[in-house]
């Protein structure tokens, strides 16, 4: 057999492909879920020895578009068999601020990159490049910012998850009117940004052993008005089986802006809005597939909707009362919490918030689990 210049090059071709495939597979890492696989990348952290895979941008949930819209977040479509690249963050979520201010503020590397979309509904999972054997605990984070403003990538997971040997997950809900607007009735009833975490939660509790989480050992994090979300999760029936632990940092349920009843008085300023949208209608439907159909520009350039709104709503499903109420007489779905505040947090009120609420979790002790 004679070997010509032209195959030496081939062969040359080859081991150069060869050795580019393994290269890039060093980096990378290919993990199952119950949707499809999806592929994250290897990275150095400032521990040395500590590698983390991450996993950005991860569809928990149908983007909440179209007819979507103000509609419980639904299961994302699988994308079997091919491999979906998980190397990017998504969107973030619409926002009432159209700029980036919050954003920037904490994370000024991802402001500029990140772009505004409704199609945000997704989670960024960093774990630990390990040999320990088992699974490990796992780190939800909800992000503060008013409900109003935020993503789920202004915090870098991988620094935790390398120095506290844990699993960290990130992410985005819906965010302002597009989150928490409603009336609180049965067909158009708000929550949907709570409703949102709910699903993500749920999504991890599912997935998470694939990227070698313990779906027994989560802890659920907020902050801010994350931490008001995750105090409702502890009393909502359904926030029950989906974390063990919960940490509340500078929020409390028993804070007046986490939830309302919708009174008379907010119930009048809602109606006004939705007049200058042109869905001044008396039936709750007929008024959320008004408002589905608006641009969701000309949705936040028009709505000028109270900001107690963005909160839980009392609509007899997620949350049947307060969370001021809840907090004394529901279950309460973890075996432990804790909760604290910063020296110099907002004002008095939300220190006597946290207080009265970390006097209570003493008085009402959670059921075993």
């Amino acid at each position: 057999m004679v070997v010509t210049p032209m195959d030496n090059y081939a062969l040359w071709q080859c081991f150069i492909l060869a050795i580019l495939i393994a290269l890039c597979e060093s980096t990378t890492g290919v993990r199952n879920t119950s949707y499809g696989r999806v592929r994250g990348k290897i990275e150095e952290t400032a521990l040395p020895g500590r590698d983390v895979e991450s996993y950005l941008g991860i569809p928990f949930a149908k983007p909440p578009v179209g007819h979507l819209r103000f509609e419980s977040p639904k299961p994302p479509e699988p994308w079997y068999p091919r491999i979906r690249d998980a190397l990017k963050f998504s969107s973030y979520c619409t926002q009432s601020h159209g700029d980036r201010r919050y954003i920037k503020d904490i994370s000024p590397n991802h402001a500029a990159s990140l772009k505004s979309s409704e199609d945000c509904l997704y989670l960024n999972i960093y774990t630990p490049v390990t040999k320990t054997a088992g699974l490990l605990p796992v780190m939800v984070y909800i992000h503060g910012g008013s409900n109003a403003v935020g993503t789920g990538a202004m915090r870098d997971g991988s620094i935790l998850a390398a120095f506290g040997n844990i699993v960290v997950v990130t992410l985005n809900y819906r965010l302002a009117e597009l989150g928490f607007l409603g009336l609180g009735e049965e067909d158009f009833p708000g929550n949907y940004g709570l409703l949102d975490q709910i699903a993500a939660l749920r999504w991890v509790k599912e997935n998470i052993k694939h990227f070698n989480g313990d779906p027994d050992k989560v802890t659920a994090v907020g902050h801010s008005a994350g931490a008001n979300d995750v105090g409702l999760h502890l009393v909502s029936p359904y926030g029950k089986g989906l974390f063990r632990y919960a940490i509340l940092m500078s929020g409390s349920p028993m804070m007046p802006y986490a939830s309302t009843k919708l009174e008379k008085r907010l119930r009048t300023k809602i109606r006004e809005n939705l007049s200058t949208l042109g869905c001044s209608l008396k039936d709750a439907l007929r008024v959320k597939n008004c408002l589905k159909k608006i641009s969701v520009d000309a949705f936040l350039t028009a709505a000028n909707f109270p900001c107690e709104l963005y909160s839980g709503i009392a609509d007899n499903n997620y949350i049947s009362d307060t969370g001021q109420v809840l907090l004394q007489s529901a279950p309460i779905n973890a075996q432990a919490v804790m909760v604290g505040i910063t020296k110099d947090e907002v004002n008095d009120f939300s220190k006597n918030a946290v207080f009265v609420q970390f006097l209570l979790f003493e008085r009402i002790r959670p059921k075993s689990y």
